[in-house]
C-alpha cells in the first residue's frame, strides 16, 4: 500500500532541484584592485562578467588563511549588479601571498577570486589613459601598482625615478589573478614589460 503524499515529495524535490540548477552562481572574474597591503584597510570590487552572475545580493566574504576580515559594502544607488564592493581589513601578521576569496550571496557561493596580500604600499591605477610616456602615471619604487586591463592590446605606462647603479626588481601578475575557474579564453592578458 503505497500512501499518497509520498509520491508526491519526490516530485517537489525535483522542481526545487530544476529551479536550482537554473540560478547561476555567483562568478569572481577578477578583483580591483587584485592587492592588499598587511596591515591597512582597503576597498575592493569584486567583478563578475555577467549581471546573472553578479552580486546584488552579497552578504558576507570568506578568505583562504587567517588574517583577513571583509565586510560587504552597501550598494550605491547605480552601481551594476555584477560589481560590489568590499572592505578589507588585512592583519600585520597576515602572511604574504596570493588568497583565494569567495562572495556569499542569495544565489549561493561565488566561484574563486584571489587577492595579493603584500608588504609595501599599494598604488591603484589611475582611471585616466596613461597610455604614452608623456601621459605616463608617476609612480614610486617599493610601491605595488594594482592596475586593470580594461580593452584588448591596452598600454599602461608608469614613470618613477631611479639613481644610477640603484637595482630595481620587477615582477608582473596578471593572468595568475584572472579568472581562477581557468577561462583560457581567446585574448587573454599576459603582462609584458618594456623599459625605456
Amino acid at each position: 500500500m503505497c500512501i499518497p503524499w509520498l509520491r508526491i515529495v519526490p516530485v517537489l524535490i525535483l522542481l526545487a532541484g530544476q529551479a536550482a540548477a537554473e540560478t547561476p552562481n555567483p562568478e569572481i572574474t577578477y578583483i580591483v584592485p587584485g592587492a592588499v597591503r598587511r596591515g591597512a584597510t582597503s576597498e575592493v570590487t569584486v567583478v563578475a562578467r555577467q549581471a546573472r552572475r553578479g552580486f546584488e545580493t552579497a552578504s558576507r566574504v570568506f578568505f583562504s588563511g587567517e588574517g583577513l576580515r571583509g565586510e560587504v559594502l552597501p550598494r550605491a544607488p547605480k552601481e551594476p549588479v555584477e560589481r560590489r564592493r568590499l572592505k578589507i581589513t588585512v592583519a600585520p601578521d597576515a602572511a604574504p601571498g596570493l588568497r583565494e576569496v569567495r562572495v556569499t550571496t542569495e544565489s549561493g557561493i561565488s566561484s574563486l577570486g584571489e587577492l595579493l596580500i603584500v608588504d609595501d604600499p599599494v598604488i591603484v591605477e589611475e582611471p585616466k589613459s596613461h597610455a604614452t610616456p608623456t601621459t605616463a602615471q608617476p609612480v614610486e619604487v617599493n610601491h605595488v601598482i594594482a592596475g586593470a586591463i580594461s580593452a584588448k592590446e591596452e598600454v599602461d605606462t608608469y614613470r618613477f625615478r631611479a639613481k644610477a647603479g640603484q637595482e630595481i626588481t620587477f615582477s608582473l601578475m596578471a593572468q595568475r589573478l584572472d579568472f581562477k575557474r581557468h577561462y583560457q579564453e581567446a585574448g587573454s592578458s599576459d603582462p609584458i614589460l618594456i623599459l625605456t
